[in-house]
């Protein structure tokens, strides 16, 4: 998450003219910062407005890493995500990828400034301004109550006084905060904020702050080629400005469609994991993180799952040209595999039988005992450890399923529990980021 200084303001419109605009700072190729028109801050990569899109467009590399959750240190401790704070998202700059931040899963940002004006003569001696900083930011929600489904985030509206130029802007102009949602597969948004929040433009340079919970509503309906086990439903976000003055056009700025995804899933982890959904935003890379840092509960994975990433060709097997999929920014990976079927948990069983196999291959059948040789961890009890993942369609098995592809798989002994410290970290972190069946995701090992 970038944080730069603020930019310098942005050209105004041409003499005797008014005008209405959004702006936002955004990087520059030279490292600099300076405001922009959101007209000029489109996202090369942006949302479609069609299902059918939107679910290809799920499946591309996204222009931002999430940031890791907190690893806890022992097995009664809770994956946690910080949600984006007001001060975060004032410090956040867009980059020509996104005019929003994404923390998470869980945290959407945007910051921006609205500004009305008119130009008397040329600039910048005859500027006429108003305007006023405007952050939006969103929370994604778990539904860890009981009961009922309900699906839901929440947002947090801040403003705080802009500048002030000449006299020719008054304070009595309404302006229109809002936020769009669009449903895309058979239910609806239950949006507080779809009309928008009205204010004089004097009220809004106050600084004030404003919350609302969108719900989801209805049942999803299916979705073409997808089983939805989960329930999943999507949805397009975008905040938009308004004002009544007609002397300051235009009189709306929309800024570009964000996703969200909600889903009704129960089967993604059991005690004390389970939920019944959650709402989260999809614009961004999730990452698993695993350390391997001097202490961890499950360094040798780590460590396993670096030399995979980073020297495949290290690994067992030894196969030729050996791509293993996973790392960030390879565009390459990993596809979450749920038993929703028996085909499907025959594919996890078999994942873990090719791995152990491979396992047996070059340590021996008896690489499990504690005084196996060719082990680098002597002395301890080990388990056969696989990246990727069983849990994953990219497992060991997976040239049983897809001949000739050329992804490949690591396995090797490390000591039994961190094996499965590993394992219950990794079906925790599935839960809390809502990691479900075909969902996409990359690993962080962490120093």
């Amino acid at each position: 998450m970038a944080v730069l200084a603020s930019g310098t303001a942005v050209a105004a419109a041409p003499a005797e003219t008014g005008y209405f605009n959004y702006t936002i700072p955004q990087r520059q190729p030279d490292g600099t910062t300076r405001q922009v028109s959101i007209d000029q801050a489109q996202p090369v990569n942006p949302v479609p407005t069609t299902l059918a899109e939107r679910l290809e467009w799920e499946r591309t590399p996204k222009s931002e890493d999430a940031v890791p959750a907190r690893i806890p240190t022992n097995s009664g401790q809770r994956v946690t995500y910080d949600p984006v704070t007001v001060e975060e998202c004032k410090a956040f700059t867009a980059s020509d990828q996104t005019p929003y931040a994404h923390k998470n899963h869980y945290g959407f940002c945007s910051n921006g400034s609205v500004e009305i004006g008119r130009m008397t003569c040329p600039f910048p001696s005859c500027l006429h301004s108003k305007s006023f900083g405007l952050t939006i930011i969103g929370h994604g929600d778990r539904n860890i109550e009981t009961g009922a489904v309900q699906r839901k985030a929440s947002f947090t509206l801040n403003t705080r006084m802009g500048h002030t130029i000449g006299t020719q802007v008054p304070d009595n102009i309404l302006v229109t905060v809002g936020l769009d949602c669009v449903a895309l597969n058979g239910t609806t948004c239950n949006n507080p904020w779809g009309g928008g929040i009205t204010k004089t433009l004097g009220e809004w340079r106050r600084d004030e702050t404003e919350t609302a919970t969108l719900t989801i509503e209805g049942t999803p309906s299916e979705i073409p080629t997808d089983p939805n086990w989960d329930g999943k439903s999507y949805y397009n976000l975008r905040p938009f400005i308004r004002h009544n003055n007609p002397q300051f056009p235009p009189t709306e700025r929309n800024l570009p469609w964000d996703a969200m995804r909600c889903d009704t899933s129960t089967k993604n982890y059991s005690r004390p994991y389970r939920d019944n959904g959650a709402c989260i935003f999809t614009n961004i890379n999730a990452l698993f993180p695993i350390s391997r840092a001097p202490g961890s509960p499950h360094k040798s994975v780590g460590d396993h799952l670096w030399q995979a990433l980073n020297k495949p060709l290290e690994t067992k097997p030894g196969v030729p040209n050996k791509v293993i999929p996973g790392k960030p920014g390879s565009g390459q990976p990993l596809t979450r595999l749920v038993d929703h079927t028996p085909e499907l948990d025959a594919r996890i069983t078999k994942n873990r039988t090719r791995a152990r196999e491979n396992c047996v291959r070059f340590w021996g059948v008896d690489y499990a005992k504690p005084e196996s040789p060719n082990s680098e961890y002597p002395k301890q009890k080990r388990d056969c450890d696989e990246y990727p993942m069983a849990s994953t369609f990219e497992g060991a098995a997976h040239a049983d399923y897809q001949p000739g592809s050329i992804l490949s798989f690591s396995s090797k002994p490390v000591p039994f529990g961190e094996n499965r410290s590993a394992g219950n970290w990794l079906q925790q972190w599935y839960a809390e980021d809502h990691i479900i069946h075909g969902d996409y995701f990359y690993i962080r090992v962490l120093d």
